[in-house]
């Protein structure tokens, strides 16, 4: 379970250096020697702006459970009402995230996992970094995902794969990409909350891996991969991103955007849900990534 610190602190997480107040001890690996930082300070309108009209409202899902969240953005960045946890602030350039106020007896998993939650994704939005529900591992120094609707064998497929000789774990959860320069990146300084934080595997690759395809697991008689459509690649993208629903209409024209750049990397991967297949579906990605690359 996660715990809360009543000391702020800064930490590097998905190639952003970013303040959380309160800090989060099992976040400790991504954590910054905060005496080269200063303490960004709080905007001075914010109760102002919680009486104003809401920019957003949407659900969203904090510590598995499915809640109306309101949201207010001005020039100086993010307020964020999460009812279970209560407010807070990200601001506008995504570098820092503050608890303000929240219910009484606040139980600190709930406040962890809201933290983590829509003001992480945000400010990671605000930047350009976008979340994905899925799975990945490393081939050869680059990024392989693995996308997919719950129970489509996403966590099943990667856990078979990394058996195999020279392939890493990515992640099991969410994983932080950005699309910079022409190229897709995989972000894994970020915390795998269903790992424990001595097995966090992000901590040992670069801060940024080259991502080589997005494959959309799907379920049929005979294995095949073939490229997704434009739209159905980008719908795809949008469609696993992590809390999408709770953009506004600049981020979602920014992730909208990010998404059509980024559809030339998702694949369609079909194959029968049998075990026994998975070797021969491993030979089918293997063969789909050199011919593809090269």
């Amino acid at each position: 379970m996660l715990t809360i610190s009543a000391s702020p602190a800064f930490y590097r997480l998905a190639s952003q250096t970013i303040f959380l107040n309160p800090s989060i001890p099992e976040m400790q690996p991504f954590r910054l020697d905060t005496q080269i930082f200063s303490e960004p300070p709080l905007p001075p309108n914010l109760d102002e702006l919680y009486v104003s009209s809401p920019s957003l409202r949407a659900e969203g899902w904090i510590s598995d459970r499915l809640e109306t969240i309101t949201f207010w953005r001005d020039d100086q960045g993010v307020l964020l009402d999460i009812p279970s946890a209560g407010r807070f602030w990200t601001s506008a350039d995504g570098a820092a995230i503050r608890h303000i106020s929240g219910p009484p007896e606040l139980e600190p998993s709930i406040l962890a996992q809201s933290l983590l939650g829509p003001p992480l994704v945000l400010a990671l939005a605000l930047n350009g970094v976008w979340c994905l529900h899925a799975s990945a591992i490393i081939i050869e120094d680059r990024a392989v995902v693995f996308l997919g609707n719950s129970g489509a064998g996403k966590s099943t497929l990667a856990a078979f794969l990394r058996e195999q000789a020279g392939i890493q774990r990515l992640g099991d959860d969410l994983l932080p990409v950005t699309w910079e320069n022409g190229c897709f990146y995989a972000l894994p300084h970020f915390p795998q909350l269903k790992l424990p934080i001595t097995a966090q595997p992000g901590l040992t690759f670069p801060e940024k891996i080259p991502l080589a395809a997005v494959y959309l697991l799907d379920k049929g008689p005979v294995i095949h991969i073939e490229a997704a459509g434009p739209a159905s690649a980008a719908l795809t993208l949008a469609s696993h991103s992590v809390a999408a629903r709770l953009f506004d209409r600049q981020l979602l024209g920014a992730h909208l955007d990010f998404c059509a750049q980024a559809a030339a990397a998702v694949r369609r991967l079909v194959y029968p849900r049998i075990y026994a297949e998975l070797p021969a579906v491993w030979q089918a990605l293997r063969a789909d990534l050199g011919e593809w690359h090269g």
